[in-house]
């Protein structure tokens, strides 16, 4: 094979790849572009900064994700809008029962809890934020929400001091629990830090700390 052929079959590979990945990613997409031509950016900030739970992201972007997240809030976990209500329940461990009552209470029309948050925020001219802070049950002062099932957006660049400041996690505890596995942490690393130094991805340290904390639910 001569080099042309080779950059013309790399070529090619490249293409069916970019094409497969719009496939997949489809309805995300064009949700995208919708926002974007409306201009509606801050109508739907999880949209745009949901995503990331990688930290992978270049500074400039990750700067403007930490910017997004103090003016929308940060979704539960990434591209929380494009789940269906009852999807959003089962990641987040909420009672259906209870948001379906919390929804009525606040006079939000629902068709079905089959509809995505992203659906029934417009349908009541809300963000996905506000409709989640609708949702969200009620935390007692002292109490924390638990570790959601999957991993919170911006998971890659929070340390591991501020996890376990917004679930109510003793850090030294953890810290101890790494060490018994074999795994040498500091409180203030971030977790993407953590992941390259052992060679795993964000998404699986967190699962980790979520396997190391369950007995303490």
């Amino acid at each position: 094979m001569t080099w042309g052929d080779l950059h013309i079959n790399l070529g090619l590979l490249f293409i069916v790849v970019g094409v497969w990945h719009i496939v997949l990613n489809w309805f995300a997409l064009m949700l995208y572009s919708r926002r974007s031509r409306s201009g509606v950016r801050s109508r739907s900030g999880w949209l745009c900064f949901g995503g990331d739970t990688g930290g992978g992201a270049l500074p400039l972007n990750a700067a403007s994700q930490d910017r997004a997240a103090r003016i929308y809030g940060e979704p539960p976990y990434g591209h929380a809008e494009l789940s269906s209500l009852t999807m959003l329940v089962c990641n987040t461990g909420f009672n259906l029962a209870e948001v379906m009552i919390s929804l009525q209470k606040a006079k939000l029309q629902v068709v079905s809890a089959e509809q995505s948050v992203q659906q029934i925020a417009e349908a009541n001219q809300l963000s996905p934020q506000q409709l989640y802070e609708v949702v969200k049950p009620p935390l007692a002062v002292g109490e924390f929400s638990r570790l959601p099932k999957l991993p919170p957006s911006g998971l890659g660049r929070n340390s591991l001091v501020q996890i376990c400041t917004s679930y109510g996690l003793d850090v030294d505890s953890l810290v101890s629990r790494f060490a018994v596995q074999g795994i040498m942490v500091d409180g203030e690393m971030t977790i993407k830090q953590i992941a390259t130094e052992q060679g795993k991805n964000p998404v699986e340290i967190y699962e980790l700390i979520r396997s190391l904390t369950l007995a303490d639910e």
